[in-house]
């Protein structure tokens, strides 16, 4: 099971020490859990079920209508290469966006090559989940 947690758990300011806590905090009182495959998770979506968690693209959304879902890799081994990543705005936002390779570790603060905003690194966007209208 995949532990669906606050995007503030993910992006804590200070040290990637400090982020590893606050996420395990979380997995171990998520707001709820996703069921995957295993040979889903390792085959197709190339990750570690440990490494994984989903989190709401707009919890502060009070329209009624559910928001997309976001599965996010945290290992530091899936940051350094280039790819989708979701970061966390300072206003609380999350927003999606590719980046080159390079070293990067969780919490760090990026500011994305459009240069259009920073963010707090969450981790590589492995897949996005929205309910069919």
């Amino acid at each position: 099971m995949i532990p669906e947690v606050q995007p503030t758990s993910l992006a804590m300011a200070g040290s990637s020490e400090r982020v590893g806590k606050g996420l395990e905090e979380a997995k171990r009182q998520p707001a709820r859990t996703w069921g995957f495959p295993l040979d889903y998770l390792t085959s197709t979506l190339k990750a570690d079920a440990h490494d994984l968690v989903v989190v709401d693209s707009d919890p502060s959304s009070s329209s009624g209508t559910p928001s997309e879902r976001y599965v996010v890799n945290t290992a530091a081994s899936s940051l350094s290469e280039a790819g989708t990543f979701v970061l966390r705005s300072p206003s609380g936002s999350l927003f999606v966006r590719q980046l080159e390779a390079r070293n990067r570790s969780p919490g760090e603060t990026l500011i994305a090559e459009d240069r259009e905003e920073a963010g707090t690194l969450m981790g590589r966007l492995i897949m996005r989940m929205s309910l069919a209208e």
